[in-house]
């Protein structure tokens, strides 16, 4: 028997005291085939019982007539542990009083033994799953509906405690928070919304420090609020492990990225429509990020003053046509623009920073930004932000007073990619002069191949990851900008004489 169930798989447990009708029922049917998985098999209503209180079973295809302890019996007992279970008796007996007391105990169906066949049981099943699914989404608006009282204004601070206290929120002071989910394409179906919702709830369940409520009052985003228990030293720490925990599932139950935007801890439960509203701006992250992330808003403090700082010093650079310090001042905007998780005015400071470099450089008049001038607002965040910098650093090699300014661009411009696939060719084509001039460069000002100062630099980074404690080799190759994990061991033992392993069993030695 399998022990683990598929997604979107309902579980069955069959419980009969006779073994040859249990074997009768699990080979009527393909039960993958339809969406179903039996997971669990008792001969007796003690034996099924205990097996509840480890699994969670969501259909029970039960006899009535069994010996010490009867199908609806068991039934009343089952319910106590899960409440949401649904069951189908069998018997060999048409008795009218069987059938209402099996329907009081949330039966779907009651079929007699001598007439179970495949289509039978099938539409029995899929009564059961219909009923699953309405309760589901009945208990999941109900708390769309609390949620949405909750989240109004509401200006008596004992009201809303008693409101959180009957309707069980996770709302403390100082240790709460809401978090938004957003799966790539945008549009959550019902069933993907199931999905994520029962991923956050098995892990808070696993989690005996956090305490959470999850709903939707937007069509296509799911929401939850979250409280850390006060006993836990550092809650930030602690709440980030629990969201990755969250992302990693969802990747792996979708196939799909996800993001997560994490509002800032609510002080004061008067301000929690403010906090929730704060997290509005998910719908950007897309636009930001091109890999899964979770985002925290509390991060986001302070970032326009330093950025607005910054754009200074960058205007300044610019005007002065020192193009090597601009290119270094565009850099640290670039790193704190994510932070603030607003594409407007992300794209409001790109958009300011074409046009100082356009007021003071009046040969870019024709130059190709003018074509792509449509086109990069398009773009995601990060492939906006990389055509920038490089259209700042073709500035800046243009505007070189000196052969030795033009090497110092390169060499940035290396150090900061070398974990990309870069090359000589595309190496001149960013700087827009010929692959033979490029190569003449590299030999004239650095006594080396282009090839081999991009090795040494790489070789150079690999030793530091290993020296920093990095162990997994094939993730160090991957930094450095090999796409084989073989040819970066090979490269290594020939620039230093040992291969990875070995050399992190010498420092493990010293």
């Amino acid at each position: 028997m399998k022990n683990m169930i598929q997604k979107n798989f309902l579980s069955i447990m069959i419980l009969d005291d006779e073994e040859i009708v249990r074997n009768d029922i699990r080979t009527l049917i393909n039960w993958e085939k339809y969406g179903y998985q039996i997971v669990a098999e008792a001969g007796s209503a003690s034996e099924a019982l205990r097996f509840l209180k480890l699994k969670e079973i969501q259909i029970v295809i039960a006899d009535i007539e069994m010996p010490v302890m009867n199908g609806l019996d068991f039934a009343n007992e089952a319910l106590k542990i899960n409440k949401k279970m649904k069951f189908i008796f069998l018997t060999a007996y048409n008795d009218f009083n069987y059938v209402r007391s099996s329907m009081r105990l949330g039966a779907n169906s009651y079929i007699l033994k001598h007439e179970i066949d495949e289509t039978t049981i099938i539409e029995e099943l899929e009564r059961a799953r219909h009923e699953l699914l309405k309760e589901e989404q009945i208990e999941f608006f109900f708390f769309n509906e609390v949620m949405e009282k909750f989240l109004s204004e509401q200006n008596d601070s004992n009201e809303m405690l008693q409101f959180v206290i009957n309707n069980k929120i996770p709302m403390k002071d100082g240790s709460s928070c809401f978090i938004k989910i957003l799966i790539e394409s945008r549009e959550q179906r019902y069933s993907e919304k199931k999905i994520i919702a029962k991923i956050i709830n098995d892990i808070s369940k696993e989690d005996k420090y956090i305490k959470c409520v999850v709903f939707s009052m937007e069509e296509d985003i799911l929401s939850a609020m979250i409280a850390v228990d006060e006993m836990i030293e550092n809650q930030k720490l602690y709440l980030m492990s629990f969201l990755n925990s969250i992302q990693n599932r969802i990747y792996m139950a979708l196939q799909r990225q996800n993001y997560i935007l994490v509002s800032q801890w609510i002080a004061d439960m008067r301000q929690v429509q403010k906090h929730y509203c704060q997290t509005m701006k998910i719908y950007d992250l897309p636009y930001i990020y091109n890999t899964p992330k979770i985002v925290y808003l509390n991060e986001n403090e302070n970032y326009s003053r330093k950025i607005a700082k910054q754009m200074k010093e960058f205007a300044v650079a610019c005007e002065r046509q020192d193009y090597n310090r601009a290119v270094k001042e565009y850099i640290v905007i670039s790193e704190m623009l994510p932070m603030l998780i607003d594409r407007k005015y992300i794209q409001k400071v790109i958009a300011d920073v074409i046009s100082i470099i356009l007021k003071y450089d009046q040969e870019n008049e024709e130059h190709n930004y003018r074509e792509y001038k449509k086109e990069i607002w398009e773009w995601n965040y990060c492939d906006t932000m990389r055509w920038v910098q490089n259209f700042l650093e073709q500035v800046a090699l243009r505007k070189a007073k000196t052969l030795k300014d033009r090497i110092q661009i390169i060499e940035q411009y290396i150090m900061k990619n070398y974990d990309k696939d870069i090359s000589l060719e595309s190496l001149a084509e960013i700087f827009e002069v010929t692959e033979s001039y490029m190569s003449q460069l590299f030999k004239s000002c650095m006594g080396n191949s282009f090839k081999n100062y991009l090795r040494n630099i790489r070789m150079s980074k690999a030793k530091q990851f290993l020296e920093n404690g990095y162990s997994r080799i094939n993730v160090i190759a991957r930094k450095t900008g090999y796409s084989s994990t073989a040819y970066f061991c090979t490269v290594f033992k020939q620039y230093y004489g040992v291969t990875p392993s070995e050399y992190i069993e010498k420092l493990e030695k010293r």
